[in-house]
């Protein structure tokens, strides 16, 4: 049976803007043996599917620094302290997109990778989407705005132009929640 390692300690690493680094002295409950595992704290994130009136699927462009390429993803920013998932949605779908949505709700949470990270990616359908005004980007920021048919992202997807884990889990709740998905 599979049991929690017992932490005997902690202590941060490395402090950034956007993540901590931190080493966890833990037990193997099998064996006794202590080692160190690093995690890194990181806020939430939430991820938008955002649909249109006319039906289209919003997407954005934009350069990332992992990589080193420009990627096709869903609008998507970080968690605020205290903020909830919807809240920081909006608030981001505003920012990168100048859309607002007219419906939100909550279609599936993930966490990106629990080997070493501790934080939840909110997935969130933005329904009923319509421009309200101009993009507002933070000054590291460079996004272009693009929107899709549902054919248009299908062959996105098959041409391997979705590659961000994140942005394809949300699709695919999204895809299985409208009967897109053929299981």
């Amino acid at each position: 049976m599979i049991r929690p390692f017992e932490r005997k300690g902690s202590r941060v690493v490395l402090e950034t803007p956007i993540f901590k680094l931190r080493e966890d002295m833990a037990t193997h409950p099998g064996s006794g043996r202590t080692a160190p595992y690093v995690v890194l704290e990181s806020p939430d994130w939430v991820n938008m599917v955002a649909i249109t009136e006319r039906e289209t699927v919003l997407l954005v462009r934009q350069w990332r620094h992992g990589s080193r390429t420009i990627e096709l993803e869903l609008p998507a920013g970080l968690v605020e302290e205290g903020e909830d998932p919807l809240e920081a949605a909006a608030r981001e779908l505003l920012e990168e997109t100048g859309f607002e949505a007219a419906r939100w709700s909550v279609i599936g949470q993930v966490q990106p990778n629990s080997a070493y990270q501790d934080n939840v990616c909110t997935t969130a359908l933005a329904e009923g989407c319509r421009r309200v005004g101009e993009q507002r980007l933070d000054a590291g920021e460079d996004i272009e705005v693009i929107e899709v048919s549902v054919e248009e992202l299908r062959g996105l997807f098959r041409a391997g132009e979705l590659r961000n884990g994140m942005v394809v889990c949300g699709l695919m709740w999204w895809l299985d929640r409208t009967g897109r998905a053929l299981w």
